[in-house]
């Protein structure tokens, strides 16, 4: 049974949490906050926008956090009702929850120097 009030919560501090993950790496490397920058100066030009540019970004930030956790959570309902034969992520008993850290090890092992971010994409690719 879901605990909807728990969950909610639970996972609006997931969402806040990569909110200011993703902030920090805007704010620290040019890189990462460049294509931010050009898609908030066409929505400027294009009078799509009046916000300041942090506060857009804000928003845009939010929208990432949310649509990763969501991902996240399709997965797990997936794994959970074992809809998917190979758990990726976690499971519902200790037995699938193994199996998926036996598959998360193995991809580092075939890709080491992927991130828990390239993990993620590849479970989503997969499912």
């Amino acid at each position: 049974m879901i605990a909807s009030a728990t969950l909610l919560k639970d996972l609006q501090t997931r969402v806040t949490l990569l909110e200011e993950d993703l902030r920090r790496r805007c704010d620290a490397d040019p890189q990462v906050n460049a294509p931010l920058q050009a898609q908030y100066q066409a929505a400027r030009a294009k009078n799509r926008t009046a916000e300041t540019f942090n506060a857009w970004r804000d928003e845009q930030l939010n929208q990432v956090s949310v649509a990763w956790i969501m991902a996240c959570v399709f997965v797990r309902f997936l794994e959970d009702n074992q809809l998917l034969d190979t758990p990726f992520l976690a499971g519902p008993d200790a037995a699938r929850l193994n199996r998926a850290r036996d598959e998360q090890e193995l991809f580092f092992k075939q890709h080491p120097t992927a991130s828990e971010r390239d993990y993620l994409l590849h479970v989503f690719d997969v499912v």
